[in-house]
Parts: structure tokens; sequence; C-alpha cells
């Protein structure tokens, strides 16, 4: 009989929440166990040995597993007070008030436990006093929570360290040499693989896996069907590895730069389970979905460029070839020219003169934006306001919202913890401040709060997809009701794009008529004032 290790755990169990132990061989037999149960783990660790007299203790805070069976936590959560008990997250509520309870994000300053310089954060609570008492759990006593404003979000931008930002701290860490110029250098070469290029690689994989062909047998034929150079490089390194006796998960692992977080997660959560083949399907079908999303996007974005296009082409133009002819006219004439005919008239000598410095603005822009969002302080200050820009936010903010949400539900039903599926959907999301918003749902998480609760407390998503998720906790099939919160939103992405189409079309015909109204209106102005004096 295999040793049984003993595992703390906490899952979403109907309205509860609960907090227990289980013997095991391994996490991935609990997470089994748990579903087995109508279970959906959050979070799963290996137990500390208790101390002397507590060996039973825990059967006051959970249910305890053991082997497979189950203990009822009815009267344990009403003895309590809730799933947390009454020094828990969750407080002494009974769920449904919980579920009803308006959530609210709070900023705080803190001084750590152990000593050191006060730190400063958001969480998310239903009240002020809740919000203390989770930080006392994490090992901060508070000195100020209040419930945060914009302000707040301007005094700390750049200052907050996003989940992308403490890893890369980390890489950095453990490889002195990953900063140095050799390493920037192969880090700009080796550019991400295009993400058409990684659905074709594991759509392949998953059909000869599918076909029941051997690793050997599927990584040959791959070969041969890979057209990104960087990409069969990285096939073909990955096969030797693994044919050397590495995981397929490590082999994948070492070029996390180049390749999507999600393909190299969900390719170690399929290895491990024995369930490569499942999972696979399920990663093309997501990036099926992401992939039409994107491409959705872009012919959104596509009329819009060109047409900005042919405004610039058509003003250069002009300035080459109409504006000189009524420079001659106006020299013959001793007329003082308006503001705006001498400001066209200067810029076609520019243009026509020196027509190297056209490029000269367009690349101080590029150069600016670059420069501003490069810098941490510049990137958080724009993602703070990226979602409020007119016609172009209000769609960001969905395809955003629906990233997060089919993420999310990927990762839940392929078997990763909720804990851990935040983490890795933080890693996708580009916008900063969305993503501490998903760092104060993980924290809360981590404490025993309801899912739902910090989803609403955050402010990010439509009520519709809060009253889906209650609806999740309650049935114990989170990730399916995530599910169709995606699908809901990707309908609203549908709306959001007609609605910026219908907006911008318009608007870029007033701009076009505006532009040549402005040029012909500003060189026939001093027509009419010859004409006048005549």
């Amino acid at each position: 009989m295999p040793d049984l290790k003993t595992f703390e755990y906490m899952a979403h169990a109907g309205k509860e929440i609960r907090r227990a132990t289980i013997e095991a061989e391994n996490e991935r037999s609990v997470r089994a166990l748990l579903r087995e149960q109508g279970m959906v783990p959050i979070d799963i660790k290996v137990a500390k040995a208790p101390k002397a007299g507590q060996e039973r203790d825990e059967t006051t805070r959970g249910a305890i597993l053991s082997r497979g069976t189950t203990k009822s936590l009815a009267q344990d959560a009403k003895s309590t007070g809730g799933a947390g008990g009454p020094g828990g997250a969750l407080g002494a509520a009974a769920p449904n008030a919980i579920v009803r309870a308006k959530s609210k994000t709070y900023f705080y300053t803190a001084i750590p436990g152990e000593g050191g310089p006060p730190v400063k954060g958001e969480i998310i609570a239903q009240t002020e006093r809740d919000a203390r008492q989770m930080l006392r759990e994490q090992g901060l006593v508070p000195s100020k929570v209040e419930v945060k404003q914009l302000w707040h979000d301007l005094a700390m931008a750049g200052r907050v360290d996003t989940v992308a930002d403490k890893r890369a701290k980390a890489r950095a860490a453990s490889n002195p040499n990953a900063n140095t110029l050799s390493a920037r250098i192969r880090r700009a070469l080796n550019r991400r693989i295009a993400a058409k290029d990684v659905l074709f690689y594991a759509s392949q994989m998953c059909t000869m896996n599918e076909a029941g062909l051997s690793f050997a047998q599927t990584m040959d034929i791959l070969s041969g069907l890979i057209q990104n150079p960087r990409l069969w490089v990285i096939h073909e390194t990955v096969r030797t590895s693994v044919l050397e006796g590495a995981s397929l998960a490590e082999a994948y692992a070492r070029y996390e730069n180049e390749l999507p977080r999600i393909f190299i997660e969900l390719i170690t959560v399929g290895e491990a389970s024995g369930n490569l083949e499942q999972t696979l399907k399920r990663l093309v079908d997501h990036l099926e979905k992401q992939g039409e999303l994107t491409a959705k996007i872009k012919g959104a974005l596509t009329y819009p460029i060109i047409m900005i296009v042919l405004i610039i082409l058509i003003v250069i133009g002009l300035m080459i070839f109409v504006v000189p002819t009524f420079i001659q006219l106006f020299a013959s004439f001793d007329v003082k020219l308006p503001a705006t005919t001498q400001m066209l008239i200067d810029t076609s000598k520019i243009i026509t003169t020196k027509g190297y410095l056209i490029p000269l603005p367009f690349a101080a822009v590029y150069a600016a934006g670059k420069l501003i969002m490069g810098n941490r302080v510049g990137r958080q200050l724009f993602d703070l306001w990226e979602y409020k820009i007119p016609i172009y936010g209000k769609l960001v903010h969905k395809v955003t919202v629906s990233r997060i949400l089919h993420n999310l539900a990927l990762f839940l039903n392929c078997g990763i913890s909720i804990i851990n599926a935040i983490e890795l959907t933080q890693q996708s999301i580009t916008n900063a401040y969305t993503s501490l918003k998903l760092e104060g749902i993980r924290s809360g998480v981590a404490q025993g709060a309801r899912l739902s609760t910090l989803f609403d407390g955050t402010g990010l998503f439509p009520p519709m997809v809060n009253y889906l998720l209650v609806a999740g906790e309650e049935s114990g099939a989170i990730d399916e009701l995530l599910e169709k919160g995606a699908k809901y939103v990707d309908k609203e992405v549908d709306g959001a794009v007609k609605a910026m189409m219908a907006a911008i079309e318009p608007l870029l015909t007033v701009l076009v008529a505006g532009v040549v109204l402005f040029v012909v209106g500003s060189l026939y102005l001093p027509l009419t004032q010859l004409m006048k004096g005549h």
C-alpha cells in the first residue's frame, strides 16, 4: 500500500468554503478526491506536523477527509460562524448574507509583524473591520484602512509590483546574467512565437495524440510541418531533451519568454495528470477562441487606421502639389496673409525643401509613447486611464474581462486550483491595474473569502458575471459558469465592436472633410480679400 501524506485543503463545497485535511498519495489525488465529493479545490498544500494532543483538533474547523471518506461541515459552520471561523476572513455572517453584501476595495497602510518599513496596497472586503482582520491574518498590523479612491491609484503609480514584475525580479535574482547585454540582445532576437503558429503547433500535436501516435512519431511528423524557424528550433530542442529523459514540462519551461505561459502550464498539468490529450484539446479550443477575438479587434481597427493614413497622405499631397502654386500667386500681390494661410505656406516650404523631416514628428510621437510605456510610472498611469478612453476604452475593458474569464474557466477545468489559476491569469493580462485587481481576488481567496464576493468588489466585472459566479459556487460548477460568463461578455464585445465602428465612421468622415475644408479655406481666403479690394 503506498505511503499517504496529509494535505491541508481549502475548497468550495456548495454554499460553504471548507478548510480541512485529507490523506492521499499526492496533490493530484487530493484534487481528484475533492472533485468526487462535489468540491472545487481552492488551495492544496502539505500539512504541517501537528503538535502533541492536536491530531484531531481540525474537526472543529472543517471536515476531515480520510482515505476518501467525508464528514459534514454543517454543524461546525454553525458553531464557528462560517467557513473561516470567528476569526476568519468571512467573519460571522451566514453564506447567503455574504452573497448579498456589497464588497469594496480598501486602501491600506500596514506594518509587517516581523518589523520593517510600512507597506501599502489594496484589499477587497465587505467592511473596514473585515479588511483589518484579513490584514492581521496576513501578518500585517494595519495603521490606516480606507475606501480606495482615485488619488490612491495616482499616488501608488509605479510603486506597486504586478505578478509579472515580481516574477521578473525573481528570475533576475536567480540568474545574475539575465540583465547582461548579451542576454538582452538574445531576448530581443528571440521574440514571442506568433499566436497563430502556437495554435497550429498545439492543434497538430492534439490531432496526432488523438490518432494514437507515439510521442516519437508525433514529434518526428511535427518537425516536417513547422514553418516558423524559431518554433522549429524550440521543437527540436524539446524533442531531444525528452528523448534524453527530461519531462515535457521541463523541456518547454526553458522557453517561457517565447512560448505563451498558458501553453507551458497546460502541458505541465496534462503531463502530470496523465490526460495530455484532453488538456491539449481544451488548449486548442481556447487558443481558437482567443484568435477569433484578436482577429475581430484587428478587423475593427483596420478601417480607422487606413482612414488616418489616407488623411495624412492627402495633407502631404496638398502641401506638395497644391500649396506651392498659391505661394507664387500670393507673392505677386502685396497682401497680408491670414495666420492659417501663412502656416500652410510655411509647412509646404518645409515639406518641399526638407522632405526628410516629414518622419520626424511621427518618430517623436512613437519615441514618446515607448518612453512612457517603458517606464513603470507611465505605464501604470496609462493603464489606470485606459478603460476611460472614449470608445476605445470600453472595448478594451470588455476584451480584458473576456480573457480573464476564459483563462480562469480553462485552468479550473483542467484541475488547477483557484489560487494558481488566478496567478496564471494575471500573467496574461497586460493592464497593470487589472492585474492588481486580480491580486486582490487571489489574496482574498487565500483568506477564505467567497470568489463571487471578491469579483463583485473589484467593480471590474458586469453584474451578470457575478450572478453566474454565485450560482457556480452553490452548484460546485464554477468553471462551467465562468465559461458561460465569458460567452456573455463575448457578446458584449461584439456589441462594443459594432458601436465603435458606428461611432468611428462618421467621425472619420467629418475629420477628412474638416481637414480638406481647412486647407482649401485657408488658401482661398486671401483670394476673397483680393477680390473685395478690387
